[in-house]
């Protein structure tokens, strides 16, 4: 009997994180369509998609539409995956975050979990408990951006290895722009520290001015887990994603206070480990010549989140 059904995956950026696992899912024979829900051809793309039995899989944000886009960024165009599934009316519907720390919650997205058939968890976290409490179909599959085999792997020596991944890039540019927010950086981190700047587009103009000035600027396709493997500590922005693989890897990791939430609501939804340090821009080079000198030792903890499972979640969600 001829399998019909078409797999649609949504998402744009950062927030697709499930491009391994279309690729997976089109390995095993299947027709699969990509979405990216900022392209300019996104709603042309959705009204040539045939009806019939679609299996609709997204890590996007529910409620990422104009408006509310437009709210933290003038002028952004997406389309919403609550849009798309109405027009869609998929057979199956997914979820999986594309970030480990505001899973669910992001203007009040805990409404519309009902609206799918499964919620595909990276690990165990209070939002998987609340989805499971009001929604039975909830499972955990591991983190898809999780290294296979990850350890980290230090070498002891005095030169302590420390890099630093941008983040809350958007909203830096447009308070500093391309300029300012490369003199942030500079008044931040000092040139031993390499810098991993993600594939944010937006980004490189950023990055090629701080090469100038004689920052080393890592390859954007190294994932963290490359750099943590042999990290002694990370520096990142606020509540990314990065503190969590971090965090959560056992990996010392910097997350600083920079402005754009409150000092209060960063530290409140860090994860609450020893490793994970809160600290301002001002302070972070103190904090690392100190442990250059000997004078802090860091704290390390157990690396917990697993892998993504691509066997389990291709029967979870084909099933």
């Amino acid at each position: 009997m001829k399998d019909d059904r078409l797999f649609v995956f949504a998402g744009s950026g950062t927030r697709y994180t499930l491009r391994p696992f279309a690729e997976y899912i089109r390995k095993q024979g299947h027709s699969v369509i990509e979405l990216d829900t900022e392209a300019s051809d996104c709603i042309s793309r959705i009204k040539e998609i045939p009806g019939g039995s679609i299996i609709y899989i997204t890590s996007d944000h529910l409620g990422l539409d104009k408006g509310n886009y437009g709210l933290l960024i003038p002028g952004q165009f997406s389309v919403a995956n609550l849009e798309i599934m109405e027009e869609l009316r998929p057979k199956k519907s997914i979820l999986y975050t594309h970030d480990l720390g505001k899973i669910v919650g992001v203007w009040s997205e805990q409404r519309y979990l009902d609206l799918f058939s499964l919620i595909l968890f990276p690990f165990v976290c209070n939002d998987f408990y609340f989805a499971k409490r009001r929604f039975n179909s909830v499972e955990e599959i591991g983190w898809i951006k999780k290294k296979e085999n990850f350890s980290i792997k230090r070498i002891p020596t005095e030169n302590k290895k420390i890099v630093y991944f941008p983040s809350n890039m958007m909203s830096s540019l447009e308070r500093y722009g391309i300029e300012g927010y490369a003199d942030w950086i500079e008044h931040t981190i000092d040139k031993s520290i390499s810098i991993k700047p993600s594939s944010f587009i937006k980004m490189r103009p950023v990055s090629e001015i701080l090469k100038e000035r004689g920052y080393t600027i890592l390859d954007t396709t190294l994932t963290p887990y490359d750099i943590m493997e042999t990290s002694d500590l990370i520096i990142t922005n606020g509540c990314s994603s990065v503190v969590y693989e971090a965090a959560y890897s056992g990996c010392p990791v910097v997350s600083i206070l920079d402005g754009f939430d409150s000092d209060k609501q960063y530290i409140m939804e860090k994860p609450q480990l020893r490793w994970v340090y809160s600290l301002y821009p001002e302070d972070v080079m103190l904090f690392v010549n100190r442990v250059r000198k000997g004078e802090l030792e860091l704290d390390n903890g157990k690396d917990i989140i697993k892998p993504f499972d691509f066997e389990k979640a291709y029967q979870l969600v084909s099933g």
